[in-house]
């Protein structure tokens, strides 16, 4: 699982919006990872997957930012 440094942008305004601190930069990240750990399992294809701006927002799913597998030698 990865972030661009846009999600993490996103999640932190969202965070200010919220005015909770540190428990709202929880929250998003929990509202973000339920999908990873009730999707990912059923998945067949597993891999790296990308959490975007567009994730954050609700605009995208996760699981349709799957990056390939970068294979190390």
């Amino acid at each position: 699982l990865e972030f661009t440094a846009d999600s993490l942008v996103a999640i932190s305004k969202e965070a200010l919006k919220r005015k909770t601190g540190a428990r709202a930069l929880r929250s998003i990240v929990e509202e973000i990872m339920l999908d990873v750990m009730f999707d990912l399992p059923e998945l067949e294809s597993k891999g790296r997957y990308l959490v975007t701006e567009d994730v954050v927002k609700g605009v995208k799913p996760l699981f349709e930012n799957k990056q390939p597998d970068k294979k190390s030698a």
